[in-house]
């Protein structure tokens, strides 16, 4: 067994110890159509009975939801729906942070462009009415645009802009994937160690309840990753709490107990 493996259940033992297990959640960004990669993520979701938020991208401008991708999802009751950015079109020049938004745009237009992108997931099931900024890009004028346009929760990648927060906020903190130049796998040592220090540092600190957020992206997934994040969810499954991102946010539950397709995949 590796040895991030095996720190990794000695940090889990620990807060057993203190009569705790750490709690989670799971989110996934980039969901755009119903794809073989999307239905090995959901497959793994049913198995391990894990339940997960899929940061979706609206469809382009004037472009229908997908009918396959909201059958697909109707059924999968561990499931839930949020707004993935605006376009998720950069639109930055040379050598900035990617970003969707124009730098100069009125705080009523750019929530206006977020209800437009809304509206065109309205033919998803198990909707939350939450906004993850495409590239967890989550600047004061997009949050406050967002609270606005009628959304009840964010979400963003801990540590980034973390001050910004005219809504409830849970970020994500752990990423499966290197995102410095063409995604990848960052290997199971380096998510597995990384995890081991989130947990310490909430041990240590005495912050128990304070949720500690998954993040994948199914379509950059390698076999490595995805050999991992099954391994993952397993070595979790008994020895943490993973609960859904609208029961940390206080938000009502969606979706009716179903059978999901995908746990065929």
């Amino acid at each position: 067994m590796p040895l991030s493996r095996i720190l990794l259940r000695l940090e889990l033992a620990l807060w057993r110890r203190r009569g705790r297990l750490p709690l989670l959640w799971w989110r996934d960004d980039g969901t755009q159509a119903d794809t073989p990669a999307l239905r090995r993520l959901l497959a793994l979701s049913h198995r391990h009975a894990v339940p997960l938020t899929l940061a979706v991208t609206p469809p382009a401008a004037g472009a229908p939801t997908s009918s396959a991708l909201a059958a697909l999802l109707a059924a999968c009751p561990l499931v839930t729906v949020a707004q993935h950015g605006i376009t998720h079109r950069n639109i930055a020049g040379p050598g900035e942070a990617p970003s969707e938004v124009p730098r100069v745009i009125g705080l009523g237009m750019l929530a206006s462009e977020i209800g437009r992108a809304a509206a065109a997931l309205e033919g998803l099931p198990n909707r939350l009415p939450v906004f993850v900024p495409a590239w967890n890009r989550l600047t004061p004028a997009l949050a406050a645009a967002a609270a606005q346009a009628g959304f009840a929760g964010l979400s963003g990648h801990g540590g980034q802009d973390a001050a910004v927060a005219p809504l409830p906020r849970l970020d994500v903190h752990l990423d499966l994937l290197d995102r410095d130049g063409p995604p990848r796998f960052q290997g199971e040592a380096s998510v597995t160690l990384h995890l081991v220090r989130l947990l310490r540092e909430g041990r240590r600190e005495g912050r128990w309840d304070a949720p500690i957020g998954l993040l994948t992206h199914h379509l950059d997934h390698d076999e490595a990753a995805w050999r991992f994040l099954d391994r993952l969810l397993a070595e979790l499954g008994p020895r943490a709490r993973i609960a859904p991102l609208g029961t940390l946010l206080g938000l009502p539950a969606m979706g009716a107990p179903g059978s999901c397709p995908a746990a065929a995949a």
